[in-house]
């Protein structure tokens, strides 16, 4: 079910759908070299969106680092936060534009968040 906070006139502005890190899989996400609690939320060829215990800047950029869900290989991102609100959790929602990101690396955890999509909406192993 997506969250109250994921809908937003941003969603019609998007060129490439957002598939969402599916629950029991978890995405830490740690920011310059530190874990911070953040998880991935999303993902897009060009975005994402994450959720985190402490705020983030609007417009700052930050070096990431998600976690395969897969091999626990840590991904190094670089983006920028495009909005931030908090979640019904508490927890700070934000949106960032994918900067620098291997291609391959992107590519591979897309399939593992379409792969989990497709199980999920289409019913389909």
């Amino acid at each position: 079910m997506t969250p109250e906070w994921k809908m937003s006139s941003a969603q019609e502005r998007r060129k490439a759908p957002r598939f969402e890190c599916q629950s029991p899989r978890e995405c830490p996400v740690d920011f310059d070299g530190a874990a911070v609690g953040a998880r991935l939320f999303d993902l897009s060829r060009e975005g994402l969106s994450l959720q985190s215990p402490s705020p983030l800047q609007v417009n700052q950029t930050y070096h990431l680092k998600i976690s395969d869900p897969k091999s626990g290989k840590k991904i190094p991102c670089e983006a920028r936060i495009m909005w931030t609100r908090t979640d019904e959790k508490n927890q700070y929602a934000c949106g960032a534009s994918i900067i620098q990101m291997d291609p391959s690396e992107k590519m591979d955890l897309l399939d593992i968040l379409y792969d989990d999509w497709k199980k999920i909406v289409l019913g389909k192993n």
